[in-house]
């Protein structure tokens, strides 16, 4: 009889304990489930309401971004739309008066958009215009100092002055030549040169230092992601987007393996990171990507909830980041999602 209750008391007991570590289990589980939840999540937000297309420009002002020309696989555009960060609606604007194109590039100074570059379905443009959205109006200004138009390159502003470089030109030769526009002046200035040619790059600015990556060469994607000094104009190379463990011997973790390397992504800044998502790499992409500066490292973040795609433009307003546009296959998109970095997303 005592062998019997000493047996159900010691069950009772080691019952309790597997509750207790099923409970510590499941807690454990939750808590890593909520940090991974910490990186954001994706929503559908207001389609652009102009005919779908690829190879758009953006630059924002004042919370408004402006997205315009285009290309929808038979015409190119000419007309602008501004996206209302604030209302989350489009408006018609201003056409843009320079030749119908897509694959231009834009950037921002002082409450003024700058744009320019392209391809127009014959040839490759080197001619820049400024929008004021005060007036709703473009004024042409300076062309880019080069023999031949460019498309597919990259742009961006930095201490009042704007930066154009890499792209193809007319003969689809990729190019690493980078120049910096002052408005000011209207005049260009021939700046140093990244190591590898490249078209299709991506560029995001982070606490004032500006990054460009990724693109192709000579039919491959390249990995070198590098750093701009404004300074004396040089290009720091930072840690290749491919990723593997024997490039570190004292990081032997599987999660921090990545190979990041494409064209043609989407790039954005949220608070103290740069992002990228999409892009194309032999098919269109769809993960998302956010890039620490102070470690040079990235972390896998919500994937983009939306049709894979390329040749996209991306935004942001008020800490958080639009994507719209863009092309999968011979398919142009009209839809717009909003990234928000510290949402949780609920199919996780």
């Amino acid at each position: 009889m005592k062998e019997s209750i000493y047996m159900t008391i010691k069950q009772t007991k080691m019952k309790r304990s597997i509750y207790w570590i099923m409970l510590l289990f499941t807690t454990l589980v939750g808590c890593k489930k909520e940090d991974s939840d910490k990186d954001g999540a994706w929503s559908r937000s207001a389609d652009f309401e102009g005919e779908p297309r690829n190879g758009a420009f953006v630059f924002t002002i004042d919370n408004k971004a402006y997205v315009g020309t285009g290309y929808d696989g038979d015409d190119r555009f000419n007309d602008v739309w501004m996206f209302d960060g604030d209302k989350k609606t489009w408006y018609p604007m201003a056409v843009f008066p320079g030749k119908a194109r897509s694959n231009g590039v834009a950037f921002t100074i002082n409450e003024k958009g700058y744009f320019g570059t392209g391809y127009d379905g014959d040839t490759a443009l080197k001619d820049f215009w400024e929008y004021t959205p005060s007036t709703n109006s473009w004024r042409k200004i300076a062309d880019m100092p080069i023999n031949v138009g460019r498309y597919d390159a990259v742009a961006f502003s930095l201490n009042n002055k704007g930066y154009v470089g890499t792209g193809k030109d007319n003969d689809s030769k990729e190019q690493s030549d980078f120049y910096s526009y002052d408005p000011n002046t209207d005049t260009w200035k021939k700046e140093n040169s990244l190591t590898v040619k490249r078209s299709g790059a991506f560029t995001f600015t982070v606490n004032g230092n500006v990054y460009v990556g990724g693109g192709t060469n000579n039919g491959s994607y390249t990995p070198e992601l590098y750093e701009f000094n404004p300074v004396d104009g040089s290009w720091i190379i930072k840690r290749d987007l491919n990723r593997f463990d024997d490039d570190d011997n004292d990081e032997k973790n599987d999660d921090d393996n990545y190979d990041l390397s494409r064209s043609n992504t989407m790039a954005f800044t949220i608070g103290g990171n740069g992002y990228i998502t999409c892009g194309m790499k032999y098919s269109a992409l769809n993960d998302t990507w956010r890039y620490d500066p102070v470690k040079d490292f990235w972390t896998q973040v919500d994937t983009f909830e939306g049709t894979n795609r390329a040749y996209g433009v991306a935004f942001t307003i008020k800490n958080l980041a639009y994507v719209t546009t863009g092309n999968n296959g011979s398919t142009r998109l009209d839809d717009t999602w909003v990234f928000d970095p510290n949402a949780v997303d609920d199919d996780d």
